[in-house]
C-alpha cells in the first residue's frame, strides 16, 4: 500500500452532499465526483462545481492525481468533513482516504469512474448562447439554498440564458472560475401583478 502524507480536511463549508440525491435508479447522481482537478455534484436538478484547491486545505498534486477519475458517496463525503486529517492511498486499483481517529483509523474507498459512469459535467456547465433578457423565471428556493451551501459561498450571481434553460450560478466576487454552479428554472405558469 502506498502511503501519501497526512493532510488537513475536506472543508465543511462546501457542503457538496447537498446537491446529490439518494437515487438507486440515477446512480451517479448519489456521489461527489473528482475529475479535471474539480469536485462535481448532481441531482440533476442542480450541478455544483468546486475546484479540489478550493474544498482541500494542502493536497499535494500526487493526491490530486489519485482522486482523478473517483467519487465518493455522497454521505461519505459528509461523514470525511469532520475528520481534522486525511491520507489518501492507493492500493493497487483502489483508491481509499484514510482518517486516523486515535489509535484506529476510518477508510473511505473510492468508487472509480469505469465503475460508475458519470456526465460530462463541463459539457452541461457550458453557457446556452448569449444573455436574453428575461420577463419571468422560476427558481425554487430549497435547491437554490442547496446549491449554495454545496458550493460554500452565500451571495450569489446568476446568468440566465431564455426562460426554460440552466441558470449559471457563481460567487459575486469571483474572478478564477473555481467555483460554479448550474440550477434548473421551475415552471411559471398565470401571470402575477404587484
Amino acid at each position: 500500500m502506498k502511503k501519501d502524507s497526512l493532510n488537513p480536511r475536506f472543508l465543511k463549508e462546501y457542503q457538496l452532499w447537498k446537491a446529490c440525491i439518494n437515487d438507486e435508479h440515477r446512480e451517479s447522481l448519489n456521489y461527489v465526483c473528482f475529475e479535471h482537478g474539480y469536485a462535481y455534484a448532481s441531482d440533476a436538478h442542480i450541478l455544483a462545481r468546486v475546484s479540489i484547491n478550493t474544498i482541500t486545505m494542502s493536497l499535494t498534486d500526487e493526491e490530486k492525481a489519485l482522486l482523478n477519475g473517483c467519487a465518493i458517496h455522497a454521505d461519505a463525503y459528509k461523514a470525511l468533513c469532520h475528520y481534522d486529517f486525511i491520507n489518501i492511498v492507493s492500493d493497487g486499483d483502489k483508491v481509499k482516504i484514510v482518517c486516523p481517529l486515535y489509535r484506529n483509523k476510518i477508510t473511505f474507498e473510492l468508487v472509480s469512474k469505469k465503475t460508475l459512469a458519470w456526465t460530462d459535467f463541463e459539457e452541461v456547465l457550458k453557457a446556452d448562447g448569449e444573455h436574453h433578457p428575461i420577463e419571468r423565471i422560476g427558481i425554487e428556493q430549497k435547491l437554490l439554498g442547496n446549491l449554495s451551501d454545496a458550493l460554500g459561498i452565500k451571495r450569489v450571481k446568476l446568468d440566465f440564458y431564455s426562460e426554460s434553460s440552466k441558470i449559471i450560478v457563481s460567487p459575486i466576487d469571483q474572478e478564477s472560475g473555481d467555483i460554479k454552479g448550474l440550477i434548473m428554472p421551475v415552471l411559471v405558469t398565470g401571470t402575477m401583478d404587484f
